[in-house]
């Protein structure tokens, strides 16, 4: 019961996620979890300008798009989650890419 491919047809990129550090590795609903966004140093060029990116922290992931960052010591990268949001949304960065769920936005920080 704490393996996504055990939830046949529940949407795990918009609605649902599942990860063994929140809810004892049962599955949870995205709003569940307090969107904290921070930046790590993600930067994009959007055509335009750059912009930073922004990500969610590593206890509250829920992006399914993630990113790697060594953040001390020990050798051992950090997982990030990249922030994203729908098109049009007034947080987006003006970079897209393409999701199983559609089209999505990245998260301007």
């Amino acid at each position: 019961m704490k393996d996504e491919e055990t939830y046949t047809d529940w949407n795990f990129i918009d609605i649902w996620n599942i990860d063994p550090e929140i809810n004892d590795g049962y599955p949870y609903l995205f709003f569940a979890v307090p969107e904290t966004y921070i930046d790590i140093g993600l930067r994009v060029f959007n055509g335009n300008r750059v912009v930073a990116i922004a990500c969610e922290t590593s206890a509250g992931t829920t992006s399914p798009l993630r990113v790697a960052k060594d953040t001390d010591d020990d050798d051992t990268p950090e997982i990030f989650g990249v922030a994203l949001v729908e098109p049009g949304d007034s947080a987006e960065s003006g970079v897209r890419i393409q999701t199983s769920s559609g089209i999505k936005a990245l998260r301007e920080f």
